[in-house]
């Protein structure tokens, strides 16, 4: 039987390459267009790596794969060990919920010196770029397709 999260896991992993792609080949001078690229980027990513993990909890049968949201949702749920330690191990595993939230819900700054249009910035901001979304990427999809693989044999 197949997994239900998979074929959306796979499509948010292609939407967010795609999205990078479109972000490297744009002028450094369109600066707008480049963080709008950015940031749909990591968003697909995020929801990829969410989807993910509900991917893995219906895999291992656990009840309501829809409630994680996280990998310490699979942890509190008591999901296997060896896949909650990889997770974990993951250099963007404990960002990227709060890169998520960062995006959907930027600080403004409301001081006296406002600009109309600027860059988030702030001290409990992660720090991103497209050279970061591509490693994020490429380690979330080797990661999945090692343990799809495992689910296999298992």
């Amino acid at each position: 039987m197949t997994n239900p999260y998979h074929p959306r896991v796979q499509q948010k992993l292609v939407h967010c390459r795609l999205t990078l792609q479109l972000l490297d080949s744009s002028p450094a001078s369109e600066r707008q267009t480049r963080e709008a690229l950015l940031q749909a980027a990591a968003l697909h990513l995020a929801i990829g790596f969410r989807l993910y993990l509900r991917e893995l909890a219906s895999s291992l049968k656990l009840p309501d794969p829809e409630m994680v949201q996280q990998v310490a949702d699979l942890q509190a749920r008591k999901a296997a060990p060896g896949i909650v330690n990889e997770l974990n191990a993951l250099t963007f595993s404990a960002d990227i919920n709060a890169l998520e939230r960062q995006v959907l819900s930027p600080r403004i700054n409301t001081g006296p010196v406002q600009q109309v249009i600027a860059r988030d910035s702030g001290a409990d901001q992660i720090a991103f770029s497209s050279e970061s979304l591509w490693t994020w990427l490429k380690q979330l999809e080797a990661l999945a397709e090692r343990q799809r693989l495992a689910f296999v044999e298992w």
